[in-house]
């Protein structure tokens, strides 16, 4: 693994369910203890620098992506960090020492694939998404001059994913990508692992009346500052109109001084990164979610972390749609504009719809996202199952 993203803390917490020794390598800056004790052992780490915006950081990654394309073996060029660092040596080290039955990594590296296989009985890719996928969604935002830089790394990225051929096994976070690579790595065994969450225990009574709308989002994403456009700009004026109080709050990094100044006057506040988001997932009527069409993802974060907590949710369907979450059992999803704002004002306005709502939400993550759920899928579904540890946890 590399890094501390909650999916591979995820992955982990999982094998350690199916009744793994969990050894861990990651590429960090610092030592989380968050890797270690019940998750499983961190028993090697590289440092790896993370990605600095500036002039010098973008000439090395525009250089990674023409590299990526024309690469043999393939590389995925977002892996450049971690080659700089000499990474691939550390976890190359680390697998034959422990001889491992099973090797879980990142697609990030799927060009490692052929020497681990020589230190273990299987290896596992874990594609939190397709690069190619996110360089069309980009694109669909994207300057006429960014497009082709965007089409290079597309390049780029669907060499790399041919070679995820030579894996034993892949996990996808959602049925769009599963779909997608069954096309792109015919027989490859193709797993969903979507990106889980644990539920929260329902213990803060809904605020009767409350008209505070949530969007938690990394806004240097084009999709999700579309999403955010949407909420300020077409939903908000539409619910207002029932209810004058409506107001909205943007959790996250990177939104535009641009629209910073252009929402200056409109019952908008930006707070930035927060320490936690759970007391404003507590205290909101609903999150808000509302990308285009072109933004098509997994499982995003936010829309998980919304059900989990108990909070309604107000999305369009390329947001929900690859989770199978149902419109109108499990949230409010439409793509027209005026449906959302009516479920918006019903969810402020109807406390038992929003009750629903939350209940029905909370229950689909208890059976879809939460860690014992992704086991049991991977009991049946997965080569996981397979190996000495697993059959003796789970006869």
């Amino acid at each position: 693994m590399s890094g501390n993203h909650l999916r591979d803390l995820q992955n982990l917490r999982v094998l350690s369910l199916l009744g793994y020794d969990v050894r861990i390598v990651a590429g960090v800056a610092r030592t989380d203890p968050c890797l270690v004790g019940p998750i499983g052992t961190l028993c090697a780490s590289q440092h790896v620098p993370g990605y600095v915006p500036g002039a010098a950081a973008r000439i090395r990654r525009v250089l990674a992506v023409m590299r990526g394309a024309l690469a043999t073996p393939a590389r995925d060029p977002w892996a450049e960090n971690h080659t700089r660092a000499h990474f691939e040596a550390t976890v190359l080290r680390a697998a034959r020492r422990i001889q491992p039955d099973v090797i879980l990594v990142r697609s990030l590296f799927g060009h490692l694939v052929e020497p681990l296989r020589a230190t273990t009985r299987l290896v596992i890719l874990d594609a939190h998404d397709s690069q190619v996928l996110v360089a069309r969604a980009l694109s669909t935002h994207a300057t006429r001059s960014s497009r082709l830089g965007l089409r290079v790394r597309e390049v780029a990225a669907a060499r790399a994913e041919a070679s995820y051929q030579q894996a034993d096994e892949l996990w996808v976070p959602s049925r769009r990508e599963q779909s997608y690579f069954a096309r792109r790595t015919p027989g490859l065994a193709t797993v969903i692992v979507p990106n889980g969450i644990e539920p929260e225990p329902l213990s803060h009574p809904r605020d009767s009346g409350n008209a505070e709308l949530l969007l938690i989002a990394g806004f240097g994403w084009p999709p999700n500052v579309a999403a955010a456009e949407t909420l300020v700009e077409e939903l908000l004026p539409r619910v207002r109109r029932r209810h004058p109080n409506a107001h909205v709050t943007l959790v996250g990094r990177d939104l535009s001084p641009r629209l910073i100044d252009r929402w200056r006057n409109a019952p908008v506040r930006w707070l930035g990164t927060v320490e936690s988001t759970g007391p404003y997932l507590r205290r909101a009527a609903a999150v808000v979610f509302a990308p285009p069409s072109s933004a098509a993802t997994g499982t995003p974060l936010k829309i998980a972390e919304a059900l989990a907590a108990g909070l309604p949710l107000v999305a369009t369907p390329v947001a929900s749609e690859a989770l199978g979450l149902e419109p109108g059992v499990h949230a409010v999803i439409d793509y027209d504009l005026d449906v959302l704002a009516d479920g918006i004002c019903r969810i402020i306005e109807d406390a038992s719809f929003a009750d629903r709502l939350r209940d029905a939400g909370r229950s689909w993550v208890v059976d879809n996202l939460s860690s014992a759920s992704i086991a049991a899928r991977l009991r049946r579904e997965s080569v996981v199952a397979s190996t000495p540890e697993s059959a003796r946890a789970h006869p």
